[in-house]
């Protein structure tokens, strides 16, 4: 009985192996590299070109963009806890600037 079905659910590689080809680790490493330096390299462009007061505005702004963008993107709900605690975040750092 040599069908699909039974070959189903064997593992061909050895114990601990890991199936990720060379191509799979580089496209994590590439992601990661882009998700962390391409947003420090516009921060640092934006420090470098704005006024202190403009730049930590929208430092503060951040948070409530973020879950607007990932309600509208992802269509989820956002409940009234989180949406709650937006609030004081966004004072917190907007506070600095007067």
């Amino acid at each position: 009985m040599s069908s699909v079905a039974q070959r189903v659910g064997r593992n061909p590689l050895p114990e601990g192996t890991l199936a990720v080809g060379a191509g799979l680790v580089l496209a994590g490493v590439a992601v990661g590299a882009c998700s962390s330096v391409i947003p420090y390299v516009c921060d640092q462009l934006a420090m470098s070109r704005l006024p202190r007061a403009s730049f930590a505005l929208m430092l503060a702004l951040l948070p409530a963009t973020a879950t607007l963008i990932g309600v509208i993107v992802l269509v989820g709900a956002l409940t009234f806890f989180p949406a709650l605690l937006l609030g004081p975040i966004v004072q917190g750092l907007t506070g600095h600037l007067y």
